[in-house]
């Protein structure tokens, strides 16, 4: 009864997981960037083969999914790119909830997850995005599932599980290597009286690893040109050389802080102030993205209850939330930026807390008849649902509404340039190393890039500068503005052409 309970409650989740992503994909008709590059990189690898799309992106393993499932479905490049991520979405809901349950959670405390990372706005977010985070952070939940099933029942299946799902996350993202070198560790943690079982344990799972990287690496020398080989061992040696630009981005950020300060009092001090701000950053973009409410929550469950896992596996998931932080420190110090979309995994697994807390607030205000626990408590889980439904983002449709009329509108002997990578690709025009530059009024007079008569560029609106060099086309090269598109902020999408 309790199986098929559980086999029922993944089949709901599932199919809201599913409804939710094709609400997402077409609520927002307009791709990022990123998505954009993927897709271009699938067409690469379904001309060229492997070499074909590291020749635009060096670490293209979504782009080769997408490009098979185009090969075997014949959908187009995009619904096939969108079909993996929805698949994505769907196990990383059924794989939060597993996680509750094998951590202790009772059915109700797994359909109070179920609520918890279906209605968690971060997450959603993302959903209409292709993206390669998605098999990320799929991959390392199971992964997780996969290593606690491993240390509370050992088998050589759940290690061999757990170091496969590891290599594919990193297939999606070099970051994982760190969950493979780093989380076993964590399995000496424990009595001291059974630490032998302990390093045992831990050794094999390295044993295992190793035998299976060795073993994918030999099979991918056979089975991949060399030069690609070359190429996919070139991007993972540059973690070790990101460390090294780690503290070269921090010096040059410094040098040029100190000297707009002119403050010979705080020079000493400039590095240890940048650094601290960095961090200071991180913190408050993992509260951005975590929530107020979800917060409010975990410290108000930790009041309740300070150990709501069942068996040993709270060392297993602190080394999972140590190694990601760390990756984030070094992401925040080599990018010297962070958006939600990095602290999604963090937050994730600081989400396992909120379903057992909620439910010892409700069985809290059974017993004690606390009438204003519930309130709280659905008032609490209410906010998440709502900043989910209602999207307070800025629209994209004039990017849409710009795109059909470009297409409608413009011949196939026009040679685009534009700073939107949307347009670019979807455009009538070729995409060309040319066609999509980030700053496209400056592209203009490069003279690799010649004869550019079609020009339509996305402005922000308080881009000044660009509004400046737009003026200064029109002026000193004959542009004029034929059409223009604009949201409710008044971001533009403007469409120039040269005078024939």
């Amino acid at each position: 009864m309790k199986q098929s309970k559980t086999i029922g409650l993944y089949f709901i989740v599932s199919t809201l997981s599913i409804l939710l992503s094709v609400k997402a994909i077409i609520s927002n008709p307009v791709l990022s960037s990123d998505s954009v590059l993927y897709l271009r990189t699938a067409e690469a690898f379904a001309v060229g083969g492997l070499s074909g799309a590291l020749e635009i992106y060096s670490w293209p393993f979504l782009s080769i999914l997408i490009a098979q499932l185009q090969s075997l479905s014949g959908l187009s490049f995009e619904n096939s790119a969108y079909a993996i991520s929805i698949f994505f979405y769907a196990i990383i809901c059924c794989c939060f909830i597993r996680l509750v349950r094998d951590l202790g959670g009772s059915f109700r405390t797994q359909c109070l997850a179920a609520f918890v990372v279906l209605t968690y706005p971060t997450l959603n977010d993302y959903r209409d995005y292709i993206i390669r985070d998605h098999g990320f952070w799929a991959f390392l939940l199971i992964s997780l599932v996969l290593l606690l099933r491993y240390q509370s029942r050992g088998g050589l299946r759940n290690a061999i599980g757990w170091v496969i799902s590891c290599l594919v996350a990193f297939a999606f993202r070099v970051e994982a290597m760190a969950f493979l070198l780093f989380v076993p560790l964590m399995l000496l943690v424990g009595d001291k009286l059974e630490m032998r079982s302990r390093l045992a344990t831990m050794s094999t799972l390295y044993l295992v690893m190793v035998t299976l990287c060795l073993l994918l690496l030999f099979s991918a020398i056979g089975a991949v040109d060399s030069l690609s080989v070359d190429q996919v061992l070139l991007e993972i040696g540059r973690v070790p050389i990101s460390i090294n630009e780690i503290f070269q981005g921090i010096s040059a950020s410094t040098e040029v802080i100190d000297q707009a300060l002119a403050n010979p009092y705080l020079s000493d001090d400039v590095g240890f102030v940048f650094v601290s701000g960095m961090l200071v950053l991180l913190f408050f973009q993992g509260m951005h993205a975590f929530l107020p409410n979800n917060l409010i929550l975990l410290i108000w469950g930790r009041g309740l209850i300070r150990s709501p896992f069942a068996g040993q596996s709270m060392p297993i998931i602190l080394g999972y939330l140590l190694v990601i932080f760390l990756y984030l420190v070094f992401a925040i110090l080599t990018k010297q930026f962070i958006n939600d979309r990095f602290m999604v995994p963090f937050c994730l697994l600081m989400l396992l807390w909120l379903p057992f807390y909620a439910n010892a607030i409700i069985d809290q205000s059974y017993n004690q008849r606390i009438r204003w626990a519930p309130i709280l408590l659905c008032l609490l889980l209410g906010y998440s649902l709502l900043d989910s439904l209602i999207s307070t983002g800025t629209s994209k449709q004039h990017i849409a509404e710009a795109l059909v009329w470009l297409n409608a509108n413009s011949n196939k002997d026009s040679k685009l340039l534009t700073n939107n990578a949307h347009i670019a690709y979807f455009s009538n025009q070729q995409f060309d190393d040319c066609a999509y530059n980030l700053n496209p009024a400056r592209a203009y007079f490069k003279k690799n890039c010649p004869g550019r008569n079609l020009l339509v560029i996305e402005m922000q609106t308080k881009d000044i500068a660009l509004a400046k060099r737009l003026k200064s086309l029109q002026k000193h090269k004959g542009f004029r503005v034929v059409k223009s598109f604009s949201n409710e902020k008044q971001d533009e999408i403007i469409i120039l052409k040269a005078a024939e």
